[in-house]
C-alpha cells in the first residue's frame, strides 16, 4: 500500500500534466473544422476541439477516480494473525489510528486479508486510464495515417525514421501507448480472479496479486510518460483538416 502510494501520486502528477496540454490544445485548436469519422469513415464535420475535449473528458474522469480512491482506498492493513486484531488489546483502533497516520495511509476498522475490493477497486481504475490512453493514441495514429496526415509526432533524433524508408514518420509514443492498453485488461481480470479468496488468510491467491500490481503500475506510469512526451510535441495540420473536408 506505501509503495501503491507513491505510484498513485505520481500518476496524478502525470495527469495534471497531461490535462494541461491538452487544455492548451483546445485553446489552440478549439475550433479548427476537421472532418469526423464513423466506423473510419468521412461522417459529418467536427472541430479539432472536439475531438481534443472528448479525450481529455475520460481523462477527467480518471483524474476524478484516482482522487477518490487516493483518499480512502490506500488503507492499512493491522489484524493480527486472523485480522481480529484482538493480539493488540483494548487500545487496538488507536494503534491502527496511530500507526495509519505515520505511513500516511487510511485506518480500517477491520482487516481486509480476504477482502480484496478496495484493491481492485484501484487496479480495476488503473485499466480504465490505460484503456483511455490507448483510445487517444490510437485516434493519433489514425490521423497520422499518410492518407489523413491532420497529425503527426514531434519529430527528434532517432525517433519515428524509417531506416529502409527515410520518407516516414512514424507514432512512436502513440504506439508504446496502444500496446500497453492492450496488456492491462488481461492484469485487471487476473486481480478480479484472485477476489476468491478463502477464509481469514489465502494460500495462492493473495500472493498471486503481487506481481500484477507492480506490473501494472510499471505500465500506467509508461503509458503516462509516453502520453506526455506525445503531447510535448503532437504538430496539428490545419491546412490538412481543411483538405480532407473537400476544402482544397
Amino acid at each position: 500500500m506505501m509503495q501503491l502510494h507513491r505510484a498513485v501520486s505520481q500518476f496524478q502528477t502525470d495527469l495534471t500534466t497531461l490535462t494541461d496540454r491538452l487544455s492548451v490544445l483546445i485553446q489552440t485548436y478549439g475550433k479548427t473544422p476537421m472532418m469526423g469519422r464513423t466506423l473510419l469513415q468521412h461522417a459529418l464535420p467536427i472541430t479539432f476541439g472536439d475531438k481534443l475535449t472528448g479525450w481529455l473528458d475520460g481523462l477527467t474522469r480518471s483524474v476524478d477516480r484516482l482522487q477518490r480512491l487516493a483518499d480512502s482506498g490506500l488503507v492499512l492493513q493491522l489484524g493480527g494473525p486472523v485480522g481480529t486484531g484482538t493480539s493488540f488489546g483494548a487500545q487496538v483502533a488507536t494503534i491502527r489510528q496511530r500507526v495509519a497516520q505515520q505511513l500516511d495511509l487510511q485506518p480500517t476498522d477491520h482487516a481486509w486479508h480476504t477482502q480484496r475490493d478496495r484493491l481492485n477497486e484501484l487496479t480495476t481504475a488503473l485499466g480504465i486510464l490505460n484503456g483511455s490512453l490507448g483510445k487517444l493514441a490510437n485516434d493519433v495514429i489514425l490521423l497520422m495515417q499518410t492518407e489523413v496526415g491532420e497529425v503527426r509526432e514531434g519529430a527528434a533524433e532517432g525517433k519515428g525514421g524509417s531506416s529502409s524508408m527515410p520518407h516516414k514518420r512514424n507514432p512512436v509514443s502513440a504506439t508504446f501507448m496502444l500496446s500497453i492498453a492492450h496488456q492491462t485488461p488481461g492484469l485487471v481480470s487476473a486481480m478480479l480472479g484472485a477476489m476468491i479468496q478463502p477464509h481469514e488468510r489465502a494460500a495462492g491467491a493473495w500472493h498471486s496479486e503481487w506481481p500484477i500490481v507492480r506490473q501494472l503500475a510499471r505500465l500506467t506510469g509508461a503509458n503516462l510518460h509516453h502520453a506526455n512526451e506525445l503531447f510535448a510535441g503532437l504538430e496539428v495540420d490545419v491546412d490538412r483538416m481543411k483538405k480532407n473536408m473537400g476544402g482544397g
